[in-house]
């Protein structure tokens, strides 16, 4: 098949593109950034470069796709649905990856915007599969889990923002490739929407605490009132501009993140790592990532 990829370079894209091009099917690669096409150039790959918030920078692209991955912003789907009906691409179905930040009860314009993408691509003629991944880890450019692990190999104490009583149900990367590849497979997950988290949800106090064990190392949490977090975060960014974690950021970790699986599992076999094996992946990438850089900086010292 013939499947055209948007978003290429990113963690899940990269990825993709990867398990697309084993399976046998004819990849084809779209990137914002010519220096983030070098590697898939040397793969065989063709790249097209653009920016998908011009409809008119897609249309290339789109020229005998069977089959579309949205693998960046989902907030870009009314350029994709706009650019496939003014060329008269014809795709047999687009997958786009979308967020379960859209269950988000807190003013959110990122997660608004979100929602109305999804209403535009319900509302196309166009098949479609939404999935929506949770928090998603597994590669050294996560933002969030690589962090952790990072934070609890160097320090002994760690700061929960409230009880940190929520629950979290993080994603492995390679389980949102396969459950696109899945749903791409499946005649049945068309014009349907996915929630894709991991295996099993746990507190944001379990997620530290068998992140500490997997590291093999001694954590002690210390617990800061909600109240007293949001105002620290407040005033740090008055007086200095900056501060680690937002006062939004600090909110949305005290929401409940689980969500329901069965309906993935049910349609197209969706079963995905728990977190101590995802976690144990991770950190095996860590400690690789971490004596790499460290071979590096003896040898500039040589």
């Amino acid at each position: 098949m013939n499947i055209l990829v948007f978003g290429a370079s990113g963690n899940i894209g990269a990825s993709l593109v990867e398990r697309l091009g084993a399976l046998g099917h004819s990849v084809r690669a779209f990137v914002r950034r010519d220096i983030s096409s070098n590697s898939l150039r040397e793969r065989g790959i063709r790249v097209f470069r653009g920016d998908l918030g011009d409809s008119e920078a897609i249309k290339p692209a789109l020229e005998g796709a069977e089959a579309i991955i949205n693998a960046s912003y989902i907030v870009y789907a009314g350029n994709i649905l706009k650019a496939a009906s003014d060329s008269g691409a014809r795709p047999k179905r687009i997958i786009y990856i979308g967020s379960t930040g859209i269950y988000t009860r807190l003013p959110s314009r990122s997660a608004s915007d979100k929602r109305s993408a999804e209403e535009l691509i319900r509302n196309s003629s166009v098949p479609y599969t939404v999935l929506r991944p949770t928090m998603v880890y597994g590669t050294a450019k996560d933002r969030n889990i690589f962090r952790l692990i990072s934070f609890l190999h160097r320090y002994p104490l760690f700061p929960v923002f409230g009880k940190g009583e929520n629950l979290t149900q993080p994603v492995y990367i390679d389980d949102v490739a396969g459950a696109v590849i899945a749903s791409l497979n499946t005649p049945t997950a068309v014009n349907k929407s996915y929630d894709i988290g991991g295996r099993c949800a746990l507190t944001h106090n379990e997620l530290i605490d068998v992140t500490a064990r997997k590291l093999g190392r001694k954590v002690v949490k210390v617990h800061l009132p909600m109240s007293l977090s949001v105002w620290l975060a407040r005033a740090a960014r008055s007086a200095a501009g900056k501060f680690p974690i937002s006062e939004e950021q600090i909110l949305r970790l005290n929401e409940n993140k689980d969500v329901d699986i069965s309906a993935a599992a049910k349609d197209f076999g969706y079963k995905p790592l728990s977190f101590p094996e995802g976690v144990e992946r991770e950190i095996e990438l860590f400690l690789k990532t971490r004596k790499t850089a460290d071979q590096n900086r003896r040898d500039k010292t040589r």
